[in-house]
């Protein structure tokens, strides 16, 4: 069975196993969308509307004559409890390929995801600290620079990990393995938040205020910029808005609903009136219609490039980050998401609030985000270079 994909036919339902390291290399990122649609399609046809997996479990594995697939069914089944969590194909890609990397480096050693917990574990640990070969980081060493860095960031690292040790707590559920070896591998350190930074409220106001709203291309720059700027919300659940998404208010506001966001969450926002109206300015210059005319799943933000032929469909994330860095000099989305919050704190919201809005699962989490974006702020700092006579 090994790499090959495998067919079975369970109580009369044929049913095929991927075979995941299929799609790891498969193609260039330019057709990542119409693999990532086959992956759906794949996974639709073996869904839990077709069998069950106790079942299939139960004559593939709970007798350990095929062992393998077991393991083979119970990937699908982690695979298809992930998607099912998130709703997001790039997610559920991201897990597969994950371990579709780990168990190939198990089978490089002969072993597979079943194999002794120890070895496992020592395999896990060189494998999450391996380095890419298509990203080298580059590091100084003795001789001079070296293009072959120490490893992968340590938060790439953890994250290696946790995804492995993600399929192990399911299989251990399912009664496939009996310890989670990941369990056994430390984790690196890593401070929270280390990157996160915030504009100054200031220079905001002053670079939106130079856009020029009376082109469509400028309406719709000041528009999602501001939506960005007053919900807070992460780059791909804005940038996955529709019309269905916006409602409009008796009293002129939109309400609007993410429905793409971390951890499979809907959310809701109810924009300001000069911000709804901003939105709602963009979309008649661009469509020339209300915003009740334009179609359910019309996207809200539009290309508007001449050249490439995306005119009309929707604005990619990679548009909005350098529409980003063009307006605020910065091609980190994330940052009008810190932006927010460190205004709303200094404004004197309280830090639950805070936390509502960026949707944070714990108030811990929350406080720990806004101190790092004050990291660099010293309120006492005129009053330490005046006592050591600095003018």
């Amino acid at each position: 069975m090994g790499s090959s994909e495998l067919e079975r036919t369970i109580e009369g339902v044929e049913y095929e196993v991927i075979d995941i390291a299929e799609y790891e290399s498969a193609g260039t990122r330019n057709e990542e969308d119409s693999i990532e649609a086959d992956l759906a399609n794949k996974v639709g046809d073996v869904g839990t509307d077709q069998y069950e997996y106790a079942r299939a479990l139960q004559i593939y594995g709970a007798d350990r004559e095929d062992q393998q697939a077991a393991l083979e069914v119970v990937i699908l089944g982690w695979l298809d409890a992930k998607r099912g969590r998130s709703g997001s194909m790039r997610t559920w890609r991201t897990y597969a390929d994950t371990l579709a990397s780990f168990r190939a480096a198990l089978q490089r050693e002969g072993f597979d995801l079943d194999g002794p917990v120890t070895l496992t574990a020592l395999i896990a640990q060189a494998w999450a600290g391996a380095q890419a070969r298509s990203s080298p980081r580059k590091h100084t060493t003795s001789d001079g620079p070296s293009s072959t860095g120490p490893g992968p960031a340590a938060t790439t690292y953890n994250q290696r990990l946790a995804s492995v040790s993600s399929f192990y707590k399911y299989a251990r559920k399912q009664g496939i393995v009996e310890d989670n070896p990941i369990e056994r591998v430390e984790r690196r350190r890593v401070q929270a938040y280390a990157g996160s930074r915030a504009l100054e409220a200031e220079y905001v106001k002053r670079a939106l205020a130079s856009i020029d709203r009376a082109t469509p291309i400028g309406s719709r720059d000041y528009a999602l910029l501001l939506t960005y700027l007053q919900t807070g919300r992460r780059l791909s659940e804005v940038a996955a808005l529709e019309c269905r998404d916006l409602e409009e208010l008796p009293d002129g506001k939109l309400r609007v609903t993410f429905r793409r966001c971390k951890g499979g969450k809907i959310l809701h926002d109810t924009l300001t009136a000069q911000v709804s109206r901003a939105l709602l300015s963009y979309l008649y210059n661009v469509h020339h219609l209300p915003l009740n005319r334009l179609g359910a799943e019309t996207p809200v933000w539009v290309s508007l490039a001449e050249r490439n032929g995306t005119k009309g469909g929707r604005l990619s994330k990679v548009s909005i980050s350098r529409i980003c860095k063009a307006r605020l000099g910065t091609t980190r989305v994330h940052t009008l998401r810190s932006t927010m919050a460190q205004v709303m704190e200094k404004k004197g919201a309280p830090v639950s609030l805070i936390q509502q809005r960026l949707a944070h699962s714990s108030l811990a989490t929350t406080g720990i985000y806004l101190a790092s974006l004050r990291q660099d702020d010293n309120p006492y700092a005129d009053e330490i270079a005046g006592a050591f006579g600095a003018d």
